[in-house]
């Protein structure tokens, strides 16, 4: 897992964070009871950048860093390669997804959902956005949330979003954004647009530091793998933004269950009526 966030946060790491990451990779079995200032005297930088980096990987303590980098030593590499055959694939897949949820629960804390989901269930419509492939997951948020009777939409064009974030309310409204790298001009135009006009943002994003992180109200945080040499290198790793799109909506239910049941039961009743 340690191996897992450390490529999905490479290219923004600094080159100082690069070299805690490379040693770290290279001398995990020899790490174990390393405190942060061991690892900090050994490389020759400020404990408190070590501190920093462990945090930036979305770890609570230093020592949770330093025994998920000795236990990544020796896993196997979950790279598909040639003279993979199918059931080698599922192995390396099942063993990815895993590595990629494990890192999103233990890279969110339970208040990060919470005031999300407190966002959503306050609020009268919610408009969801992703450019490109990230829409697919902004819609299926969507989907999920107008299931239990929320008035959710979204669009795939980012002219369209922004004249439906105009016709939200700032006291009642919210936006979510999804994007895996939060870079995207379009998504940070639309958050960007929203917070003008007093609508609190979600961003669901990679990790690191990005420009749609730094504007949105709660950031809920993915994976975004950015090696892609080999189409392999990035598989599996969307079951992240899907598995933090259904904790997110679950988290809204549980705000109000008696309602959201109801209006689950209707939605299906109206659905089932529909299709006779």
């Amino acid at each position: 897992m340690f191996s897992t966030k450390v490529n999905s946060l490479y290219t923004k790491l600094t080159m100082t964070e690069k070299k805690i990451a490379d040693y770290l990779i290279i001398n995990g079995a020899d790490v174990g009871g390393m405190t942060s200032y061991d690892l900090a005297e050994r490389l020759g930088i400020g404990q408190a950048t070590v501190v920093r980096f462990s945090k930036k990987l979305g770890y609570r303590m230093f020592g949770e860093m330093i025994d998920d980098a000795k236990n990544s030593v020796g896993e196997s590499t979950s790279e598909i390669i040639e003279s993979d055959t199918p059931s080698d694939i599922l192995d390396k897949l099942e063993k990815r997804t895993c590595d990629i949820i494990q890192s999103i629960r233990q890279s969110n804390d339970a208040e990060c959902f919470a005031r999300a989901a407190k966002l959503i269930d306050g609020a009268r419509s919610i408009v969801c956005y992703g450019y490109t492939t990230s829409n697919l997951f902004a819609s299926y948020l969507c989907e999920l949330l107008i299931e239990i009777g929320k008035g959710a939409l979204c669009e795939s064009n980012a002219i369209l979003t922004k004249r439906r974030v105009f016709q939200l309310d700032s006291e009642r409204d919210v936006v979510i954004i999804v994007s895996k790298s939060g870079e995207k001009s379009e998504s940070v135009g639309i958050a960007e647009y929203a917070k003008s006009r007093g609508i609190p943002v979600i961003a669901i994003s990679n990790a690191g530091k990005s420009p749609l992180v730094e504007i949105a109200d709660v950031h809920i945080k993915v994976l975004e793998i950015s090696d892609r040499s080999v189409p392999s290198a990035s598989m599996g790793t969307n079951v992240g933004v899907i598995y933090a799109a259904e904790v997110l909506a679950a988290c809204v239910f549980q705000c109000n269950q008696k309602v959201y049941r109801r209006q689950y039961g209707n939605n299906i009743v109206a659905a089932f009526s529909e299709r006779k």
